[in-house]
């Protein structure tokens, strides 16, 4: 229990909303308020409502929350990941470079299209999102999400991942980037390779790759091609009976580029564990779906890091963590004792 409250103390210091001074509740009671509404995967309303006087209700937290804007929260999420990652470091867990995966995340929208929304296939109901780019390691024990950003309208897919290499190079180094098919374009490599970060990512087949694909005889085997004018290296491997094909700028190794890519399932797995951390809100305002949807990460993050710091006593489920906050132990407060 008492390793839960020290990885969950990153929160009392990083996590804190715009109360005067003579605020009836206090910043701790807020966020014991929004940790059992992540650990319920409830609205605020229903949490609140259990709780009457106890802690503060849905309205007051919505009502402080709207002060925020979307830099404010993103200015508390990058200072609180950066305190995690540095205490992993010193816990010998990043000390080396790191396998990292960048994925886009989608929460379905139902109301107006807002300057946040974007449009997409329909699922749900909808056709109208508010959507995320996340950066996240993927090797067992160090699955920290290091970096996250607000995926808008008018972002690009190299904008949005120029701007997230630049959060996570600053705090660890890559060793290689495993990126989905969507990332298979010409401005999104180019950026990789200004860069010289390496990179494994699937091919599109489309005509043209689909004629690159017949001329594989024997595997692996190697081709140099022109995506829109950019010359990239595509890779066949036969895997039993299906040949794969990726796109990379490894040097060698690629009878495992199927093991290489695996290793992005961690970043799966991972989303499917925040998803034991979803605050749900049928708010409007951008800067409280981005605060619920960035304290659901900065949660799972915890989860991580409790993990990491009883290596060898007990593996933490997501149950002890939502237990342990939902029995009370602790109230997240802003002077947590020493933490690893």
């Amino acid at each position: 229990m008492d390793v839960i409250r020290r990885a969950l103390s990153l929160l009392g210091k990083y996590v804190k909303l715009p109360l005067a001074p003579n605020a009836h509740y206090e910043q701790h009671e807020f966020r014991q308020l929004m940790a059992e509404i992540a650990c319920m995967n409830w609205f605020a309303e229903g949490v609140s409502n259990q709780h009457q006087a106890v802690l503060p209700q849905a309205d007051d937290l919505f009502y402080h929350l709207k002060k925020l804007n979307p830099v404010q929260v993103q200015y508390q999420f990058d200072a609180a990941v950066k305190a995690g990652v540095l205490k992993a470091k010193r816990m010998n867990l990043l000390t080396k470079p790191v396998w990292l995966a960048v994925d886009f995340n989608e929460q379905e929208y139902y109301g107006k299209a807002t300057s946040y929304t974007r449009g997409g296939k329909r699922k749900n109901g909808t056709n109208k999102f508010f959507a995320y780019a996340t950066a996240s390691i993927v090797q067992p024990g160090r699955r920290f999400v290091i970096a996250a950003l607000p995926y808008a309208p008018l972002d690009s897919p190299a904008e949005i991942l120029e701007r997230l290499l630049e959060k996570c190079l600053a705090l660890v180094k890559i060793k290689c980037l495993l990126l989905d098919r969507g990332f298979f374009s010409s401005p999104i490599l180019s950026l990789l390779a200004s860069k010289n970060l390496k990179y494994v990512t699937p091919v599109i087949r489309n005509k043209k790759i689909a004629k690159v694909f017949e001329t594989a005889k024997r595997f692996p085997c190697t081709v140099h091609y022109e995506l829109n004018g950019f010359p990239v290296k595509l890779v066949f491997i036969k895997d039993e009976e299906e040949v794969l094909g990726f796109c990379t700028n490894l040097t060698r190794w690629y009878g495992k580029l199927t093991d290489y890519y695996g290793k992005r399932w961690g970043i799966e797995t991972g989303y499917r564990v925040v998803g034991n951390f979803e605050m749900k809100t049928c708010s409007k305002n951008f800067a409280v779906r981005l605060f619920f949807y960035y304290f659901s990460l900065l949660f799972y993050n915890c989860w991580v890091l409790a993990n990491a710091y009883g290596v060898g006593e007990k593996h933490f489920l997501t149950l002890d963590l939502k237990f342990a906050v939902l029995k009370g132990a602790f109230c997240l407060r802003e002077a947590p004792p020493p933490l690893f």
